[in-house]
């Protein structure tokens, strides 16, 4: 007999949205064990594997293409080459000279499931250091994602525009990447917005500045290279959606479904500083410490509460078509930075974003504490780090805020999140706020939920 599904609607903004989603993301029943999330591994020459197996049947992956561009022989392609080179710029007469730009791309199409399927959860970029070259104490690169596709022929005459920047390689002088170095680019959002349509896929570059400065000269392995797991390999973990059976918390069939959502009707999120001024409108938040000798920068953001209705209280029994939260995550995306890492807290207290300051929460009511720089005040609760990969840095960080999520499910009190250093931290540290233009890059929530799955004979109701 055919199977019937059926959505109930909920009183929540959200529940006509999600409504559709789980109409969108059923799939045939998985008579399988239930999986989570999968961690699918890409290197060229290998055939890739999830959550650490072979894929059955699966050639070796032939989709990574790369190769890099310099200044120096304008007309020369280089995408036959074991190594790719960056960066490297110094000034001679007022003019750039040794610059060198690299270029990557993997292929998803054949190798991750289609979005109703599956949704990107993070992703890294692992690239092996070939040596450093050039000066040593030079300043850093940045890297984009490309806006216009490009081939392994291009040449420094032909090389196309840069795209949208992403993040960079930090400036560490002291940090030299000897060969076989392996370090990562957080790519998450990006390989999300690529695998759902929002930007083409037409890779990264990493991209020499010239800038009247001289630029530390970097390399890594790439496609062509002899040894195999000296390639540059990309890490993708993604997160079923659909019906699946015998969850192993609840122990009876459910659907499983991963909401990833952004913008203002989701987030609210402004910064504070030692001016005094309300920044709600502000694009990015230039979060530092070192460089201001009163209020340190840090940003406010909060999840608007009624963007969690949907989702059942802990305590509440299975109930049809009430989903349920099995993990949620924080999705923060960054500018350039002078440091490589962010730290989040809980906030303490209520706060307006409209008319929040340094020195007021509402435009009334002043902060219970000082804000210092040497610490951390007006917070309840540290969730802890997050760093990138030194020397790159780019493009997101990703913490678990699922117990916060579920506390003010439950009907504790929601005062977001605070986001910043508690400790010196130097000029120039970005992270993109709900103003953004471009939507992948917004802070970002991403929730897997279940809900209850009831039988009558050989129909599903989900009602």
């Amino acid at each position: 007999m055919k199977k019937i599904y059926r959505i109930r609607r909920r009183g929540s903004k959200f529940a006509g949205v999600l409504s559709l989603l789980f109409c969108c993301a059923i799939v045939p029943v998985c008579e399988a064990g239930f999986t989570n999330t999968v961690t699918l591994v890409l290197r060229q020459g290998e055939v890739p594997t999830t959550n650490g197996a072979p894929i059955v049947g699966a050639p070796a992956y032939t989709g990574c293409v790369d190769t890099y561009i310099y200044r120096e022989t304008p007309n020369t392609s280089y995408g036959n080459w074991h190594y790719a080179n960056y960066g490297g710029a110094v000034w001679y007469e007022g003019n750039p000279v040794y610059a060198c730009r690299a270029y990557i791309k993997f292929d998803l199409t054949t190798v991750l499931p289609s979005p109703s399927q599956a949704r990107v959860i993070s992703a890294k970029l692992y690239l092996t250091s070939a040596g450093d070259w050039g000066d040593s104490n030079g300043n850093q690169s940045d890297v984009y994602y490309m806006t216009v596709d490009w081939g392994t022929n291009i040449t420094w005459n032909t090389r196309p525009p840069n795209g949208q920047p992403i993040g960079g390689v930090l400036r560490e002088p002291w940090m030299s990447m000897p060969d076989g170095t392996v370090r990562y680019i957080e790519l998450g959002s990006l390989v999300r917005a690529w695998h759902e349509g929002l930007v083409p896929n037409y890779g990264l570059t990493l991209n020499c500045n010239e800038d009247n400065e001289v630029h530390s000269g970097r390399s890594f392995y790439t496609s062509e290279a002899g040894e195999v797991t000296s390639r540059p390999k990309l890490e993708i973990v993604y997160a079923h959606t659909g019906i699946v059976t015998d969850h192993p918390l609840y122990n009876r069939d459910g659907l499983q479904h991963v909401i990833i959502t952004n913008g203002a009707d989701i987030f609210e999120d402004t910064y504070i500083a030692a001016d005094h001024t309300n920044y709600v409108h502000a694009t990015v938040a230039d979060l530092r410490t070192y460089n201001d000798p009163g209020t340190p920068r840090r940003a406010l953001i909060r999840l608007r509460s009624d963007s969690l209705a949907f989702l059942a209280k802990s305590w509440d029994p299975l109930q049809p078509a009430v989903p349920r939260l099995i993990s949620a995550a924080l999705q923060i995306s960054t500018g350039h930075m002078s440091d490589n890492w962010f730290q989040l807290w809980t906030c303490s207290q209520d706060w307006s974003a409209n008319a929040v300051t340094d020195l007021s929460r509402d435009g009334t009511n002043a902060w219970n504490q000082g804000w210092t720089s040497n610490g951390i005040s007006n917070v309840s609760r540290d969730l802890g780090s997050r760093t990138f990969s030194s020397p790159y840095h780019g493009s997101c960080l990703l913490w678990d805020i699922t117990d916060v999520v579920q506390n003010w499910v439950d009907g504790t009190n929601n005062y977001g999140f605070v986001l910043g250093h508690a400790s010196l931290a130097a000029y120039l540290n970005e992270a993109i706020m709900t103003e953004w233009s471009i939507q992948h890059m917004r802070p970002t929530l991403i929730l897997q939920t279940w809900t209850p799955i009831f039988r009558q004979g050989t129909v599903i109701i989900i009602q």
